[in-house]
């Protein structure tokens, strides 16, 4: 079966689900840091040179999450539905 499928003795079902962590756990990081980033903002530091470049760099900060939440699911997705399409070719090819 597919989900047991190896190239260059890669599991790509096992990868998919570790890039899909790698990026959960990099979502979680992003948004501590716009928490903390939103935090020091708005009450550390109300005003000043100090308060536009932490405002600048939590734009940075959620640009960079609004761009790259959810990836890891992506990728996951889209790695298990070639596998199960190796698996239909699999059936169709040799049958059950």
């Amino acid at each position: 079966m597919a989900e047991n499928l190896f190239v260059c003795d890669v599991d790509y079902d096992v990868l998919s689900c570790k890039i899909q962590d790698y990026w959960d756990v990099q979502d979680e990081v992003l948004k501590k840091i716009i928490d903390i980033l939103n935090s020091t903002y708005e009450v550390s530091v109300p005003s000043g040179a100090l308060h536009e470049s932490i405002g600048i760099l939590n734009d940075a900060v959620k640009l960079i999450y609004n761009n790259s939440s959810g990836i890891g699911k992506k990728v996951n997705d889209i790695v298990l539905s070639f596998l199960n399409r190796i698996d239909e070719i699999d059936l169709e090819l040799y049958g059950g």
